[in-house]
């Protein structure tokens, strides 16, 4: 997966798959990092509840 060259490792991507997002959602998030980042934030938050 090409994700980690965009600052997305693999876990973080497959994370993203379990919760919801699809394809073109992390594709969006690979060329815009403050989507991503506030994304990754929520899910994970989200996950450690």
């Amino acid at each position: 997966m090409l994700c980690g060259c965009y600052g997305l490792d693999s876990e973080d991507a497959e994370m993203l798959l379990d919760w919801g997002y699809d394809i073109d959602d992390i594709e969006e998030m690979l060329v815009d990092h403050e989507y991503r980042d506030a994304v990754l934030e929520e899910a994970k938050m989200l996950h450690e509840q």
